[in-house]
């Protein structure tokens, strides 16, 4: 979590509290490919079933190792 140590005052000169910013401001949704990227990689961590890796082709399976996240 990030917490911004500034006050803010509005324009009766009333202070703000500190910002909590819990995660990210998403400005557009994530592409398909990636978001399916993170399901499989997440499925894998908690040891869920994932399904047949070698069954997809070669440069999906690619992809998919190239998350720099995974590990």
């Amino acid at each position: 979590m990030y917490v911004l140590n500034k006050v803010f005052l509005d324009r009766s000169g009333a202070k703000y509290s500190s910002i909590l910013l819990r995660r990210p401001l998403l400005r557009k949704a994530a592409p398909l490919q990636h978001l399916a990227r993170l399901k499989v990689n997440e499925l894998m961590k908690n040891g869920d079933t994932v399904p047949n890796l070698h069954a997809l082709p070669s440069t999906l399976r690619q992809y998919l190792k190239e998350y720099p996240y995974a590990h």
